[in-house]
């Protein structure tokens, strides 16, 4: 756990030293080197940019919902949400919704933080409708943190996961557990038990 905030301080370090000039290449000597200086300073910044945004990309997914576009046809399925884990700050994590259709979807409360070592209940109402009655809400410990109306497939078929799905987490390792997974019409909620 102390490796994170070690790596976080060397790498606030290192680029302070960098943006400041204070480790930086000697003066050049002809028209040559001021040129490589400005060529490497234009990949210094885009390589950054793009390595930041793809770390923006990166995630954990822990719920899928798929669809199919021609109901009857297996070899149509393509995937629609993801649930999924990011890392806002050490110690903790967040969530996130993709939507395969047209990327990162806004949720109603910010980055709602799921602590890591402990046990949390993620609920989703998915309503499948070929108009604005179509429906994905999902809840984090019984507080409301999207209502997306509108969000069906194309066709009635849908299929939901509960999924472990990472690509470079850190740490490398990382387990997850799943208690009690339900499909109803209502909401279980917090008590875990699906109304009469």
């Amino acid at each position: 756990m102390l490796l994170a905030p070690i790596i976080w301080v060397l790498t606030v370090g290192i680029v302070y030293f960098f943006a400041a000039k204070t480790w930086w290449f000697p003066p050049p000597i002809n028209q040559h080197g001021m040129d490589y200086d400005a060529q490497f300073m234009r990949t210094l910044i885009v390589v950054g940019i793009v390595f930041t945004l793809a770390q923006f990309a990166l995630g954990w997914v822990i719920m899928k919902f798929r669809m199919r576009t021609v109901l009857d046809d297996p070899t149509t399925e393509a995937e629609l949400f993801d649930v999924n884990f990011q890392n806002p700050s050490v110690g903790a994590m967040s969530l996130r919704l993709y939507d395969h259709r047209s990327g990162d979807r806004t949720l109603d409360v910010p980055n709602p933080v799921v602590s890591v070592g402990a046990w949390f209940q993620l609920e989703a109402f998915y309503r499948d409708a070929a108009d604005a009655t179509g429906r994905l809400t999902l809840w984090l410990n019984g507080v409301q943190i999207l209502d997306l109306p509108g969000a069906t497939g194309p066709t009635a078929w849908v299929a939901w996961d509960v999924v472990s799905v990472g690509d470079d987490l850190t740490p490398d390792t990382a387990i997850i557990y799943v208690d009690d997974c339900a499909i109803s019409q209502s909401r279980v909620g917090l008590t875990g038990l699906i109304a009469q």
